[in-house]
C-alpha cells in the first residue's frame, strides 16, 4: 500500500506522521523511486554532438558512461536508442564459409543467397533443424513439418507466429496454408493486406496498413497505433482499438469487419513482430539452414567450434551429428586442435578445448610443442645434441670465449610416447589434473595402444614417468576396470559419452517428444538429484539423467521418492516408467516418473560405495 493511502486509512500511520513529520515528508519524496539502477543489455545512445553536451551521465561499475535517463525518457526527448546484439550464429556462418573455401576452393556469398533452395526447404519441412537459427525448437519443427510447403514467406511467418499470443494462430495458419480451410474474404483492402498470411494479421506493419488504408490514419498516427499495440497494458491498448474501430466504421468499413479486425489485433498485442525484423531473423535462419543442408560436415563442425565451451549445447549437437551419419572422433593428443576440426571425408575430431581440466596455458603448450620447427642446440664431445632455450643461446653467443658452438636441430612434431609428452611439455603447464583429464578423454589412446590394457594403466604409467605414485582411486580403476568406468570418466571430462554409453545393451531408443499420458519404460543413468520439500512437508526430487538421446530432466514425486531415496546417487542406473506432459507456460514437455526401480546387480559397485562411505542423496 502506498504511504499516501496508508496516511488516509490507517490511524497508527497518521499518528506516526504527526509525531515524525520530517520523516514522512522524506518518505513520500523517495517513494516509487528506483531502488537500484540497471544497464540495458545492448542499448547504445548515439548523438550528433558530444554526448556530454546532450544528456546527464553516470559512471558504471566498469567505468563506462551511462545515460542517466531510461530508454522511454530518452526517446520522448527525441533521442534514438540503438540495440546492438551479438549473435554467435553469425560467427558460425562465417566460420562455415571459410571452411568451405579451404576445402573446395570457392566462396559462398552468404549475404546474397537467393532464398529459393529447395534442398534447404525440404530439410526444414522434415524437421531436421537442430542447430539452425531460430527454428530448432520442437515447436518450430512441428509447425514446419505440418505445412505442405515451406518457402521463405512461411519462414518469416513462422518466426513471427511462434511467440506468446500469435502462437494461438498456428493451427489456423497451418490449416489455411495447406488448403484444409478456405481463406475467408473479409474486405477487399484487408484481404490484400493479409494475402501472404492467409487473412491472419501477424505483423505490426499489417496493423499500420489497415489503419492507413482502411481507417484514414496518417503515417504518424499509424505509428502511434503501432506503439500502442506493442504495449502490454490494457489501459493503453483498449482506447487505441476503440479509436481504430470508430475510424474504420467512419471510413465505410462494415461494423462487423471493424470488430473482427480489432478482435484479431488484441491477442498478439505486446508480442507482434514487425515484418522487417522477422525477415532479418528468417534470412539468418535460411543462411544457417542452407549451409546445413548443402555443407553438413562443415556447418556442424562450425557449430561445435563456436559453442564448444557450452557443454549442454555440445552434448545435444554430438547426438544430432551422429544421427546425420557423421562420425565424432575422440580427442587425440596429436590430431586435435583446441576447437573441433574436420578430419577425413566424414568425421569431426573432438577439440582439446572442450576437455574439462585443461587451462589455456596447457592447451597452448600442447599445440605449440607439436609444431615442427628449428631450435638452438649444443653438441657435446660425444656428438649428442641438447636443445637449449633462446635465452641460453643468446648468452652463449655473448661469451665467445667459452668455445661453445650453437647449432640448430629440428624439434616439435607429433608426440611419440608418454615419455615424449612428459619431456616436451613444461611441467608448469602440465599438472596432474591436466594429464588425468587428457587420459580419461581418450586423448592418449593412440600412444597407449599395444602398451597398456586400458586408459587407467596408461595414466599410472605417465605418473610413474613423472615420479608420482598413483592414488588409491586410480589403482581401484585399474584392478576393477570395466567399460562402464571408462564411459563414466569420459562423461566426467567431456560432458558426454564418446566411445560408448553406459546404457548400451540396457536401453532401447526413446522418442521423448512423442511421450504422452501413456507410461513408457526405459533405462536412465542419474547425474544429479535435487531434493526439495513440498508445501505439505514431503520430499520430492528433480532428477537430471543421461539417456541414449542425451540428458533429460525428470520429476520424482514424494510417493516414488520415498521408495528409492537411498539410491539417488550420481552414476546409478535406474529403470523408470515415465509419461510426458506439455508445459505450455515454458513451451516444452515435462517428464514425470510414474514408476522407478534401481537394479541391484548392475549398480553393485555404487551400492558398495554407498554402504562404505554413507554417500548422501544426490552426491557425486
Amino acid at each position: 500500500m502506498p504511504i499516501s493511502e496508508a496516511l488516509e486509512e490507517i490511524k497508527e500511520v497518521k499518528a506516526y506522521a504527526k509525531r515524525y513529520p520530517r520523516l514522512f515528508e522524506l518518505a513520500l519524496e523517495v517513494e516509487s523511486m528506483p531502488r537500484t539502477q540497471g544497464i540495458h543489455a545492448c542499448g547504445m545512445l548515439i548523438t550528433a554532438e558530444p554526448i556530454t553536451n546532450e544528456v546527464a551521465l553516470v559512471r558504471g561499475k566498469g567505468g563506462e558512461s551511462i545515460a542517466g535517463y531510461d530508454g522511454p525518457t530518452l526517446e520522448a526527448k527525441g533521442y534514438i536508442k540503438f540495440d546492438f546484439l551479438g549473435l554467435k550464429n553469425l560467427s558460425v556462418v562465417e566460420l562455415c564459409r571459410r571452411m568451405v573455401e579451404d576445402r573446395y576452393g570457392y566462396l559462398i556469398d552468404v549475404d546474397n543467397l537467393i532464398p529459393e533452395d529447395q534442398k534447404t526447404f525440404d530439410m526444414i519441412q522434415r524437421g531436421e533443424t537442430d542447430g539452425v537459427f531460430q527454428i530448432e525448437s520442437d515447436g518450430m519443427k512441428k509447425m514446419f513439418m505440418g505445412l505442405n510447403k515451406v518457402d521463405f514467406e512461411t519462414l518469416i511467418a513462422g518466426v513471427s507466429l511462434y511467440r506468446p499470443g500469435p502462437m494461438d494462430y498456428i493451427p489456423k495458419y497451418t490449416a489455411l496454408a495447406n488448403g484444409h480451410e478456405e481463406v475467408p474474404q473479409v474486405h477487399p483492402a484487408f484481404d490484400e493486406i493479409t494475402r501472404n498470411t492467409f487473412s491472419i494479421m501477424i505483423y505490426q506493419e499489417q496493423v499500420m496498413q489497415v489503419s492507413t488504408e482502411m481507417a484514414g490514419y496518417s503515417k504518424g498516427e499509424a505509428d502511434v497505433l503501432r506503439k500502442a499495440v506493442g504495449k502490454k497494458k490494457i489501459e493503453i491498448l483498449e482506447p487505441a482499438l476503440e479509436e481504430l474501430h470508430n475510424r474504420l466504421t467512419q471510413n465505410n468499413v462494415p461494423t462487423q469487419v471493424a470488430t473482427k479486425i480489432c478482435d484479431d489485433i488484441r491477442p498478439f498485442a505486446g508480442y507482434a513482430f514487425n515484418r522487417s525484423h522477422a525477415a532479418c531473423y528468417a534470412y539468418i535462419a535460411y543462411q544457417t539452414a542452407y549451409l546445413k543442408a548443402n555443407y553438413p560436415l562443415e556447418y556442424m563442425t562450425a557449430l561445435l567450434q563456436v559453442f564448444y565451451t557450452e557443454e549442454d549445447k555440445v552434448v545435444k549437437l554430438v547426438k544430432v551429428i551422429r544421427d546425420m551419419g557423421i562420425e565424432v572422433l575422440p580427442p587425440d593428443i596429436n590430431r586435435s586442435e583446441i576447437g573441433f576440426t574436420i578430419e577425413g571425408e566424414n568425421a569431426i575430431r573432438f577439440g582439446l578445448g572442450a576437455i574439462k581440466g585443461l587451462g589455456e596455458a596447457t592447451l597452448e603448450a600442447i599445440i605449440e610443442e607439436r609444431k615442427p620447427r628449428m631450435a638452438p642446440a649444443v653438441r657435446d664431445e660425444d656428438g649428442l645434441e641438447t636443445v637449449i632455450s633462446k635465452e641460453e643461446a643468446d648468452e652463449i653467443a655473448a661469451t665467445p670465449d667459452l668455445g661453445i658452438v650453437v647449432g640448430s636441430v629440428a624439434v616439435g612434431g607429433p608426440f611419440t610416447s608418454a615419455q615424449d609428452v612428459i619431456k616436451r611439455i613444461p611441467k608448469k603447464n602440465f599438472n596432474k589434473k591436466a594429464i588425468t583429464s587428457l587420459c580419461y578423454s581418450g586423448a592418449f589412446d593412440a600412444l597407449a595402444e599395444g602398451l597398456c590394457n586400458n586408459r587407467f594403466e596408461y595414466l599410472a604409467h605417465m605418473f610413474d614417468i613423472r615420479g608420482e605414485a598413483p592414488d588409491s582411486e586410480l589403482i581401484e580403476q585399474i584392478t576393477k576396470y570395466t567399460d562402464r568406468i571408462k564411459f563414466e570418466k569420459e562423461r566426467e571430462v567431456l560432458g558426454l559419452y564418446i566411445s560408448g554409453h553406459v546404457l548400451d545393451r540396457l536401453a532401447e531408443p526413446t522418442d521423448w517428444e512423442g511421450l504422452d499420458d501413456a507410461t513408457h519404460t526405459t533405462m536412465v543413468a542419474l547425474t544429479e538429484a535435487r531434493v526439495i520439500r513440498t508445501k505439505k512437508g514431503d520430499n520430492m526430487a528433480f532428477l537430471r539423467v543421461d539417456t541414449l538421446e542425451g540428458e533429460r530432466s525428470l520429476t520424482l514425486f514424494p510417493s516414488h521418492y520415498e521408495q528409492v531415496k537411498e539410491g539417488l546417487v550420481a552414476g546409478m542406473i535406474m529403470k523408470v516408467g515415465i509419461k510426458g506432459q506439455m508445459n505450455w507456460q515454458r513451451n516444452q514437455k515435462d517428464f514425470i516418473i510414474n514408476s522407478i526401480t534401481i537394479p541391484k546387480k548392475i549398480n553393485k559397485d555404487i551400492w558398495k560405495r554407498i554402504e562404505k562411505d554413507n554417500v548422501q542423496v544426490g552426491a557425486a
